[in-house]
């Protein structure tokens, strides 16, 4: 996955232009969040997928991956899924629940991911780095 997300973040600047959002929608590369033009914008570029529930998933970004990203983002995702699924399963041991009723509710899941790239800046002194901020989740 690390090796994948490497590639794709140094794709040449045409190809991404492939995999930037649609008007409306938040999944794809670039900078999220660009309100106006005087923003100051974080030293960062980043991928946003949408992966789970599979129904959620937008027909572009994802369609227009390459094979090797696609499938290396779907492994992960799985992986992930099904690490989370046996988290669930000893928290539902120790606190004597039912797992199944926990495995209903959250089987499906959802599950975003924002993958990060930090490139080296020619003029360090001339930008922020990464503005003030929390996250939500």
């Amino acid at each position: 996955m690390k090796r994948e997300l490497q590639a794709l973040f140094n794709l040449p600047m045409e190809e991404k232009k492939k995999l930037w959002p649609k008007p409306g929608n938040m999944e794809g590369f670039g900078q999220h969040f660009v309100m106006s033009e005087d923003q100051k914008l974080d030293w960062a570029d980043l991928f946003f997928l949408n992966m789970l529930p599979i129904h959620m998933r937008k027909p572009h970004p994802f369609s227009a991956l390459p094979t090797c990203f696609r499938e290396a983002v779907e492994d992960y995702s799985a992986e992930l899924r099904d690490l989370a699924m046996r988290i669930l399963e000893q928290m539902a041991r120790a606190l004597c629940m039912d797992f199944n009723e926990i495995k209903e509710n959250y089987q499906e899941g959802w599950q975003a991911m924002r993958m990060n790239y930090y490139p080296p800046c020619p003029q360090p002194d001339l930008v922020i780095g990464l503005n003030p901020h929390s996250d939500p989740n």
